[in-house]
């Protein structure tokens, strides 16, 4: 948020952060948060299990990823 805020008063900046904080508190933001994260997670096993029926020779090159970068269906549990 660094860049995106570079504009702001340092005093702006602290208050802002802490409506973050705050509003990450509240049921409906945490609740939003995890759909989202879900959401990239099954957008992302999608993506790689229709790249991989696209090529399968891929796989080898998908396992060297770091951990964390595969996904289900590549070789690693998520």
């Amino acid at each position: 948020m660094a860049g995106a805020t570079r504009n702001l008063t340092q005093e702006a900046r602290e208050k802002l952060m802490t409506g973050r904080r705050t509003a990450m508190q509240d049921p409906a933001v945490t609740a939003a948060k995890e759909q989202a994260q879900q959401a990239a997670k099954n957008f992302h096993h999608a993506m790689n299990a229709a790249t991989l029926k696209a090529d399968p020779t891929i796989k080898p090159i998908l396992d060297k990823l770091p951990k964390g970068h595969r996904h289900p269906g590549l070789g690693e549990e998520q």
